[in-house]
């Protein structure tokens, strides 16, 4: 019985050793597991941060992509509008082409300055194929815009006086920017189409400055204007 009294306390010490040796290694895989919910977080943070730097620079290369496909697509609406200018030449080239004298084909004319210094040209040229058959309207020039002290804004509307007949008639047309510069565009083909006006007409469009803008036009025919030849008939 002694014997077994004096093991007591050892039984009693070990069981507290090992009870604290559990404790510790809870302990030690709490820390752990603490740690590794760190590091797991700490990952899936840069991972998350990863993904937002990749659509960011996703984003970017998507607006660099954009901006590029717009500026080819001006470019193509820019050749288009050249293209365009040209075929208005090869067809009034065509149109006239039988013709000696082409000094009623250009479409600037002689600035003719005038006496009054509140008026102001707008406008003056010899019609073109373009300014009646195209969408786009009549083109206005800029050695007459980049003069006027009050800029021709776009896009507007406009009103002019007829002084071409007696009734002094108002018209409304609307300015209209593109790639190739200002027209004359709503109003404009009616204008046109009321006097009969055809390829090689002279127009002339003024500003007065007395003090509000006031437009004025007027056209004069152009007498020398030929006749389109008609095709051979082909001998049967």
């Amino acid at each position: 019985m002694a014997d077994e009294k004096s093991d007591a306390p050892d039984a009693v010490h070990t069981n507290n050793t090992l009870g604290n040796l559990t404790a510790n290694e809870i302990v030690a895989e709490k820390e752990a597991d603490a740690g590794k919910s760190v590091v797991k977080e700490k990952s899936t943070q840069d991972h998350n941060n990863k993904t937002v730097a990749e659509k960011e620079a996703d984003a970017g290369k998507a607006v660099i992509e954009e901006k590029n496909t717009q500026d080819h697509n001006n470019e193509i609406v820019a050749d288009a509008g050249k293209s365009e200018v040209e075929a208005d030449q090869e067809s009034d080239d065509s149109y006239y082409g039988h013709i000696d004298v082409y000094d009623f084909f250009v479409d600037e004319v002689p600035e003719i300055e005038s006496s009054n210094i509140n008026v102001e040209t707008v406008l003056r040229k010899n019609l073109r194929h373009s300014d009646l058959k195209r969408m786009e309207g009549l083109r206005l020039l800029r050695k007459y815009l980049d003069k006027l002290k009050t800029p021709l804004q776009a896009p507007a509307d406009i009103t002019l006086t007829d002084q071409s007949g007696e009734e002094k008639k108002e018209w409304k047309m609307s300015v209209v920017k593109t790639n190739l510069g200002l027209y004359l565009r709503e109003g404009w083909f009616e204008y046109a189409a009321k006097h009969k006006l055809e390829i090689g007409d002279t127009v002339i469009i003024e500003a007065l400055n007395v003090p509000e803008i006031k437009y004025e036009i007027r056209f004069d025919k152009n007498v020398k204007r030929p006749k389109k030849p008609n095709k051979a008939k082909t001998e049967v």
